[in-house]
């Protein structure tokens, strides 16, 4: 396929003032002439030039294979140009064109023009393809983290298309390259189940949210886990935990006990259980109960694998049928959370993942930033940041490879907050790292989207730094055990002076190029910030000590005073003055 840029600013040129828009509006006229052979009278109808954003920017009907396209067009090679667009589609465009009042007015003409083919030719359309246009590599896009969980979004509203239908559609979402490259999703399954709840109540939420409160067959949830995998799991914290540990083993017993055993009655298993949460897409009642549409398990994942893996283990026993009929009498506490966005689910996670020890950063594991933060090592530096506890270690060679993994190690998400933080001297926060985690406020002081602007080599230099604090102490102490004896105890800060050390240094470029681009600690990379902390470090920590008050309080063994953001600020303060310093963020794009 041939469409340059001198194309299209062309076609630019000679209709903008009839359609008007910006020139990269007219790659997506190009293409439908180009690849779908749409005249251009007829194509201009099915572009968007300007207007309100829908995340649709044109639409092809093809009447001989029964398929409505609809696509995003990108004069890009950066699959991350979708991203916006993508949560476009999601928050208004399906909505607007598939939505209970899809009949009324757009204030957009194209998708007007859209809604008008849809209602003319409404039996005629067997299968919706979403494509998303560019001129990058689609594999880059289909490993995206932040795409990838776009991409199951947009899949768990082909519930939308069904009922707009009125019956099974098929749904496909294709990357697609100019080059001629493709990476495409086909979406045949629309997963809805019956789930029967006795005893059951509903709830507002603050802005429209719905809960639905029952009990119900730990069996049938089992069910929903084995049609549907690990995408049941997908808005779960953490990827998984140990086979062995005691959360499984107690889960275990109590399986044979009840199925095997015949010691404990199945009744007896709510009383000792927390329940499980999901959020679908909708809950409908039925004569037999209810069907939830599109479920994702947001607590209670370790107790349905479990699960699964007892019936698997004993699935060769004479009596596995038997003990199928009374693990099929286990009930627990059902909570289905319907109408609720993204923020919300992650909220209502967080607070139901408290029956089982969860560390408070796994509960961020979903997050928008952290699904960015996943792509951008990843894209730049092909290391892998692990957001799910586990996550790294359950990687095959061939999916690294596919993923295009490069590094053997993981940055992990707790490490690497500690890493922001001592590069700001905030070493308080670094000592109650649960807390920072928890509050809102200075979570999203740790990590926000101005971490993504820094170059990932100058995050990757500090980040190691903290796997050598025992040896730069000790290469400290050499120079005099008795005059340093403090170091030990005041690591953290001794790891924030070492970052603004690094960070300062007039050949950081050239550091990155060499130590920045992976998570391997060389002999060279040792040698380079060994020096940095028995040069410059080692003389700030002394001047440091030397102040009054802290000589006095070192002489009585006492050293809160190097875990304070006040020595961090000091000791800047005399290294602005010695050596020029200033204080240098892991964030934004200044450059060295």
């Amino acid at each position: 396929m041939r469409i340059t840029e001198d194309q299209i600013k062309a076609a630019h040129k000679s209709l903008k003032n009839e359609n008007g828009g910006a020139w990269q509006d007219y790659f997506g006229l190009l293409f439908l002439e180009e690849f779908h052979k749409v005249p251009r009278e007829q194509a201009l109808h099915q572009v968007a030039f300007g207007g309100e954003d829908y995340g649709i920017d044109g639409y092809h009907f093809d009447k001989a294979k029964r398929h409505l396209y609809l696509f995003q067009f990108k004069w890009s090679g950066d699959h991350e140009q979708f991203k916006q667009g993508f949560r476009t589609l999601l928050e208004h465009g399906m909505g607007e064109v598939f939505g209970a009042n899809s009949g009324g007015r757009s204030r957009n003409a194209m998708v007007n023009s859209l809604k008008n083919v849809l209602r003319d030719n409404r039996s005629r359309i067997d299968q919706v393809n979403f494509h998303f246009v560019f001129t990058g590599e689609p594999e880059k896009a289909e490993n995206s983290s932040v795409l990838g969980a776009l991409r199951e979004d947009l899949e768990n509203r082909k519930h939308m298309l069904d009922e707009w239908w009125g019956k099974e559609m098929s749904m496909v979402i294709e990357y697609r390259s100019l080059s001629g490259k493709r990476s495409h999703f086909v979406v045949d399954k629309t997963h809805e189940y019956p789930l029967k709840l006795s005893g059951s109540l509903e709830k507002d939420g603050p802005d429209g949210q719905q809960m639905l409160i029952g009990m119900g067959r730990l069996y049938d949830i089992y069910g929903m886990f084995r049609q549907m995998g690990s995408r049941f799991f997908e808005r779960n914290i953490r990827h998984s935990l140990p086979e062995d540990g005691s959360v499984n083993r107690v889960l275990q017993k109590a399986f044979r006990d009840i199925g095997i055993d015949k010691r404990l009655d199945p009744a007896m298993f709510a009383f000792n259980h927390n329940g499980v949460t999901f959020s679908a897409q909708k809950v409908d009642e039925d004569g037999n109960g209810y069907r939830i549409t599109e479920p994702r398990l947001l607590n209670g994942a370790q107790t349905i694998t479990t699960m699964a893996r007892f019936i698997e283990r004993n699935k060769g026993r004479d009596d596995i049928e038997t003990i199928k009929d009374r693990l099929k009498r286990i009930e627990v506490i059902c909570k289905v959370i319907t109408h609720a966005d993204d923020p919300f689910i992650t909220t209502v996670t967080i607070n139901n993942n408290r029956q089982n020890p969860v560390d408070s950063w796994n509960l961020r594991a979903n997050d928008q930033i952290q699904l960015e933060l996943s792509d951008h090592f990843r894209g730049k530096l092909g290391i892998y940041y692990e957001r799910q506890q586990r996550a790294f270690e359950g990687l095959t060679e061939e999916e690294r490879d596919e993923q295009g993994i490069t590094d053997d190690k993981a940055i992990q998400m707790l490490k690497l907050a500690q890493t922001f933080l001592a590069s700001e001297g905030e070493l308080v926060v670094m000592r109650s790292m649960r807390k920072a985690f928890e509050e809102d406020k200075q979570y999203e002081a740790i990590f926000h989207n101005r971490r993504l602007e820094i170059d990932p080599r100058y995050v990757v230099l500090c980040y190691k730094v903290q796997f050598r604090l025992p040896l730069l102490t000790r290469s400290i102490l050499e120079r005099g055990e008795n005059k340093y004896s403090f170091v030990g105890r005041g690591r953290h800060l001794l790891w924030a002076l070492m970052c603004q050390a690094i960070l300062n240094d007039k050949d950081l470029h050239k550091m990155a190029e060499r130590y920045g681009q992976d998570l391997a600690i060389s002999a060279n990379y040792m040698q380079y910030i060994s020096g940095l902390a028995t040069g410059a470090c080692r003389a700030l920590l002394s001047e440091l000590v030397e102040q009054e008050a802290n000589a006095i309080a070192v002489k009585n063994n006492e050293f809160n005073f190097l875990r304070s953001k006040q020595s961090f600020d000091y000791c800047m303060e005399v290294a602005a003055k010695k050596y020029g310093w200033e204080k240098r963020k892991l964030a934004g794009n200044w450059s060295a």
